[in-house]
């Protein structure tokens, strides 16, 4: 009797392996739908198994190419759905990259690739959204990452799915990260439709005279600017960059004229209060400067631009005893010192208001640090710098 090799043993497991994953993948996208996305997601983490086991270069070539598009449309589907931010990013660029690899297959199925087009597209809906979530989470470039994803994901397969309001996000984007010449690309776009209306036109005006502002080109800002007006001399947003125009030429009466008028409309009262006090005080007109502020911290008690500007005042007037000082001998100059010192403390009680949380802290303790070295403190200064330090 002599041995016999059954060859065909493993050839067949290797079909049967192949065999199921295929099937589990055709089954996945067979009850792909809202309700049963679990069920189609465990059949394909089945398959995936399978396909781990056994190499992808051992599945058959649609198998495969419904396996990336069915990956792609479920990790979408997720995306959609998720809340975390970060949960969401991962889901989206696995959906992405799903499809991609769908789209490198060269035996994909003709009828799938027909709604890859319109998902992609649905992709770049969501890469836009998570955009602005990241936006309103202070997250500007990865902001802007995620609507430059979005406009190039609809500039491939959908261009005429790129919207309005897609290019303005981009603009806001593109401005606020200091990509001016892409923000002045995005503006141009939106300033080219002839059929926008009064309020728009003015709106995407402003957005582009800010961006030649960021830009220090304070001359063409005056042309947009001037284009906005005569559209709208009254709009408060013509205002609003009018007013940073005037900051960037040191025209603070001006200013202040714009900020009178500004400053009716309660929606950013504060700030622009803040604004008023800052603009006073370069002006030297201290005492309306101190009103200003202390009429924002009245609506706003934690405002640390108002808390800041106080402090900012009480140095001042110390330096001004400081200077006299340097004239005045024996007693005069011992009730001059004694008042520089109480102005100086004085700064340093609405300094010390601002919470370590606030973007103006820092600026908080340098402006301590300089205090008491005029005081010749320096156990209070050996303080402030470990303060400094640990953040």
């Amino acid at each position: 009797m002599r041995k016999i090799l059954l060859t065909g043993i493993s050839l067949f497991a290797i079909n049967l392996s192949i065999n199921a994953q295929c099937k589990e993948i055709k089954k996945s996208l067979k009850v792909l739908n809202e309700d049963l996305l679990d069920s189609s997601i465990a059949l394909l983490n089945k398959a995936e198994v399978i396909i781990k086991e056994n190499g992808v270069e051992t599945v058959d070539g649609k198998c495969l190419a419904k396996y990336y598009y069915t990956r792609g449309i479920t990790q979408l589907m997720l995306g959609k759905k998720e809340d975390s931010v970060r949960l969401k990013e991962q889901l989206l660029k696995s959906s992405g990259d799903n499809y991609l690899l769908f789209l490198k297959q060269a035996e994909r199925p003709s009828e799938l690739e027909e709604n890859v087009q319109s998902n992609l597209v649905s992709l770049a809906v969501e890469y836009g959204n998570l955009g602005v979530l990241n936006y309103q989470q202070g997250a500007f470039n990865r902001a802007f990452s995620f609507v430059e994803k979005g406009m190039e994901l609809k500039r491939t397969f959908g261009k005429e799915d790129i919207s309005e309001q897609d290019y303005f996000n981009a603009l806001v984007c593109a401005k606020v990260v200091g990509s001016n010449d892409k923000a002045l690309e995005y503006s141009d776009s939106l300033l080219s439709n002839s059929s926008l209306s009064k309020a728009k036109r003015i709106k995407y005006l402003c957005q582009r005279a800010e961006v030649f502002l960021n830009l220090k080109n304070a001359d063409s800002a005056k042309v947009v600017i001037d284009q906005a007006r005569a559209l709208d001399s009254t709009d408060l947003t013509v205002r609003k960059v009018n007013l940073q125009y005037l900051l960037t030429k040191d025209d603070y009466q001006r200013a202040l004229t714009e900020l009178e008028i500004l400053s009716k409309n309660e929606e950013q009262r504060v700030q622009l209060l803040v604004l008023k006090g800052q603009i006073l005080h370069k002006l030297e007109r201290d005492s309306l400067s101190q009103i200003a502020f202390v009429e924002a911290l009245a609506l706003d008690s934690k405002n640390s631009g108002a808390l800041y500007g106080l402090g900012a005042l009480a140095v001042s007037h110390a330096n001004r005893y400081v200077t006299a000082g340097s004239q005045l001998q024996g007693l005069e100059k011992l009730k001059n010192d004694s008042l520089a010192q109480e102005k100086f403390l004085q700064a340093v009680e609405q300094f010390e208001k601002i919470p370590a949380s606030d973007e103006k802290y820092l600026e908080a303790l340098t402006a301590m640090k300089a205090v008491y070295e005029s005081l010749g403190d320096q156990a209070k200064i050996e303080e402030v710098l470990d303060r400094i330090s640990k953040l």
